[in-house]
């Protein structure tokens, strides 16, 4: 049996990106601090996603959501808590409460920075960063 170049390429981008939807959902741990990188297809409606301390969201100027993103989170003395490359929108992390800067950079080109308060408790802190600068790069 003889399939064609353009079915095989095809068929290679189809399992390629199914593979690539699901890589990032998995739970990882850096330095102690457990963190996903999620937000694609139906993983990003797991409940235990709401489970972590902090959700970032990573989005254009408007709704559409950014992936490959490098993430570092550093505490209040600036010793790094989290370094991470996300290739999903959203990461979710497990952070002790305090006072946290966290740098994003997408496509890494755009740097953005912000700063991160964790109180503790039930409700889950949402951060969204905003690169507007991308529009069609991706």
């Amino acid at each position: 049996m003889q399939f064609s170049k353009s079915f095989l390429l095809v068929l290679t981008l189809i399992l390629m990106s199914s593979r690539l939807a699901h890589a990032d959902d998995e739970e990882k741990t850096y330095n102690g601090v457990q963190y996903a990188c999620t937000g694609v297809g139906d993983a990003k409606d797991d409940p235990k996603w709401g489970n972590y301390a902090v959700k970032l969201m990573f989005t254009t100027g408007g709704r559409a959501y950014v992936s490959y993103v490098q993430v570092k989170i550093t505490d209040g003395a600036g010793k790094d808590v989290l370094v991470a490359d996300c290739d999903a929108p959203w990461l979710v992390v497990n952070l002790l409460p305090g006072t946290y800067k966290v740098s994003a950079t997408a496509i890494k080109k755009y740097t953005k920075t912000a700063s991160l308060t964790v109180t503790g408790g039930a409700k889950q802190v949402e951060l969204a960063i905003r690169f507007p600068e991308i529009s069609g790069e991706m």
